[in-house]
């Protein structure tokens, strides 16, 4: 037992009763090689001896430590790895709330968030889209309310300088006829023993009543049409034997300027509408057309089918109408020029009573340019097969 290193506790001796070493582990050295190993005493008195080079050991234990080294660092790296997550789990949905609650601010609701969950964070987003929708509705109905506003004004500014207008166009209107007839009975006065020339004057008080009359009544007949108090009476009839009517009436004032006049027409066009108010319509396109045909030109009357509907026109040769002045022509005593001429006995009422009869229809009208005059055009419901 000489070769044993180290203490170990607990004392046996063997049957001679030398000492020998003590029961534990322990360190040697045998045959050049160090060894641990562990010694017990059984209880036959047998020794058990374990030994093992401590080289070995020592390879066990670095490998040991290098495995638990490496293991920490992948553990470490891992929740490295899982730390990354998380904070971008979180950081993501709260950077683009942050971007979206700036868009928000500049009045772009355009961007929505999308929940990635259904905790606070996802909540969270749920309430700000909410509330995007909810500002964006509120902003859209407020700009829609004051774009109605607006218009309103707007509105009411053209409706008060058409009225201005529409005074100062009625007061020229009657001014003339007013002093005509004012000069005329005074004529008449002075001239009581000339009975031919109070009988011309008097014909002429007579005449520019007559002429006052018909614009008074074209103008309660405009301002009837214009608030509605003149239901259409709808009923079913043939518009192609009405227009051939019209234009035949009418050929008398055609004459005058010796206009060519071609009706284009199927031998029945069946309509639903009131007939005295188209025939109205009628009417003043093609009084409007005689008016403004040139000298030896042509009136043309045809119709196109545009299915639910059809369209009239009434075309005349002779000057295109100024662009600058299509939007005006609707317009009460509007005649295409600001001087108010008085000429063949027309006032300037006749298309705003067109477009007021087509509008109480539901109807459509417009005009528009050739390059050899103009075409005037409405549409009409087909009566119901």
């Amino acid at each position: 037992v000489a070769d044993y290193k180290g203490s170990l506790s607990g004392n046996k001796r063997d049957s001679d009763g030398r000492r020998e070493v003590d029961e534990g582990f322990f360190k040697i050295e045998r045959n050049g090689k160090r060894l641990f190993g562990m010694l017990s005493f059984l209880s036959g008195g047998e020794r058990l001896e374990l030994t093992t080079q401590q080289s070995l050991l020592e390879n066990s234990a670095r490998i040991a430590n290098e495995f638990i080294f490496v293991v920490s660092l992948l553990c470490l790296a891992a929740a490295l790895v899982w730390i990354l997550f998380s904070v971008k789990r979180f950081s993501n949905p709260i950077r683009e709330m942050k971007d979206i609650a700036e868009n928000m601010a500049n009045l772009d609701f355009s961007r929505k968030l999308v929940p990635s969950s259904s905790d606070e964070i996802g909540q969270l987003a749920v309430s700000i889209n909410t509330l995007s929708e909810s500002l964006d509705k509120t902003l859209r109905d407020l700009e829609d309310k004051n774009r109605r506003l607006l218009d309103e004004i707007e509105a009411e500014r053209r409706l008060d300088k058409m009225r201005k207008g529409f005074v100062a166009n009625v007061s020229h209107e009657l001014k003339t006829p007013i002093a005509i007839i004012s000069g005329y009975a005074e004529g008449i006065k002075l001239s009581e023993s000339d009975g031919d020339r109070q009988k011309e004057y008097a014909e002429i008080i007579v005449e520019e009543s007559s002429r006052m009359n018909e614009m008074v009544l074209s103008l309660l007949e405009l301002s009837r049409l214009e608030t509605g108090n003149t239901p259409a009476n709808i009923q079913n009839y043939n518009i192609s034997e009405q227009l051939r009517g019209i234009a035949e009436r009418m050929s008398t004032a055609f004459s005058e300027t010796k206009a060519k006049v071609l009706v284009d027409l199927p031998d029945e066009l069946l309509v639903s509408a009131d007939e005295s108010k188209i025939a109205q319509v009628i009417s003043n396109y093609l009084s409007n057309a005689a008016s403004h045909v040139i000298s030896g030109g042509e009136i043309k009357i045809w119709s196109e089918d545009g299915g639910e509907f059809y369209k009239i026109n009434v075309f005349n040769s002779g000057e295109k109408i100024p662009k600058k002045n299509m939007e005006h022509i609707w317009e009460s005593f509007w005649r295409g020029e600001k001087s108010h001429k008085r000429e063949n006995d027309r006032f300037g009422l006749g298309l705003s009573i067109v477009k007021a009869i087509i509008s109480l229809h539901g109807f459509s009208c417009g005009v528009y340019n050739l390059d050899n005059g103009v075409v005037f055009w409405f549409t009409v419901r087909k009566a119901a097969e």
